[in-house]
């Protein structure tokens, strides 16, 4: 019976170091100073990896110990290659297992404010030099520029700092920074009749974008003045896009009915259908769009208008 162990690599690796002097005594002698002289090897402590064995490479096989940073964990990694076929994007792979651990740490200890840090290892006793680089820049064409963009802050648009002249300055997308900058005004009509002209503008060169706007108001706006924004972009669309318009305005307008009203009160109910029926009348809004809106027969908002029209 054949007995031989088909990763004894792997196995002669893990059981080194589960001994934990043998581990200590190897980071004292590999680890740089400077790296030394911030860690405390007497809080060394294995630690799972089955995190990250899903995707480790077959000819790999890692190890992972938390360490006192200071007063923080952090974390040494370990990856050895024992194969003569050297992997060039190992740097880049290295970098993945690093943000796992990191992700991993921030999962067990959510109180943690501060990512762990984690330094990596890679130990190689393959037949042949190692030939692919350890450096992740180096896996760029333009090294400087993707040391810019990772050592970099992230650059952060803090729109309500920025002012409504430079946004409307755009020549496309000042429409969506400037929806983006007042969904949250207490009464977005305001700031909508700013932009009028460019909602028009758009409405011409692409209705899909005002459809899409008009959308974005309905369901994250608020305004006291439901009927004079349904007005305004009906006013702008083309005719043969009303229909769009208006099927998003008659859900907006039977929202603002129907909310902060209680069951009992129906005759709130029908005072403030009234008082919305008129108002469309008076924007000429169509007699049938009305009716769906405040549910008032096509036959009774006739007689409305009709009498409207006589006191003028």
């Amino acid at each position: 019976m054949n007995h031989k162990n088909p990763h004894p690599h792997d196995d002669f690796f893990k059981e080194s170091l589960s001994q934990t002097e043998v581990a200590v005594d190897l980071f004292k002698n590999l680890l740089p100073k400077d790296i030394l002289a911030k860690i405390d090897l007497n809080s060394l402590k294995p630690e799972k990896t089955s995190f990250i064995d899903n995707i480790i490479g077959k000819k790999e096989v890692d190890a992972l110990f938390s360490v006192k940073f200071g007063s923080d964990t952090g974390y040494l990694y370990l990856l050895t290659e024992h194969q003569s076929t050297v992997d060039k994007d190992m740097a880049f792979r290295i970098m993945k297992y690093r943000i796992m651990i990191m992700e991993h740490h921030k999962a067990i200890h959510p109180e943690d404010k501060y990512l762990a840090p984690v330094y990596p290892m890679i130990i190689y006793n393959g037949s042949s030099n190692y030939s692919a680089s350890v450096d992740f820049f180096d896996l760029f064409r333009d090294k400087q520029l993707a040391k810019d963009l990772f050592i970099n802050p992230v650059q952060l648009v803090d729109l309500p700092k920025v002012s409504d002249e430079e946004i409307l300055n755009f020549t496309v997308a000042n429409l969506l920074m400037f929806m983006l900058k007042h969904i949250h005004d207490e009464d977005i009509f305001s700031s909508i009749l700013k932009i009028a002209d460019y909602l028009e503008d758009a409405a011409n060169r692409n209705f899909l974008y005002i459809e899409s706007i008009f959308r974005y108001i309905v369901n994250k706006g608020q305004t006291g003045n439901k009927q004079e924004l349904v007005k305004l972009f009906t006013s702008i669309t083309p005719d043969d896009k009303r229909e769009a318009i208006m099927t998003i305005a008659e859900q907006f307008i039977q929202e603002g009915l129907e909310k902060g009203i209680n069951i009992g009160e129906a005759q709130g109910i029908e005072k403030e259908k009234y008082e919305v029926a008129f108002k469309m009348l008076k924007a000429n809004q169509p007699i049938e769009f009305i009716s769906q809106i405040t549910e008032i027969s096509t036959d009774k908002l006739l007689e409305l208008a009709n009498n409207q029209a006589t006191k003028h």
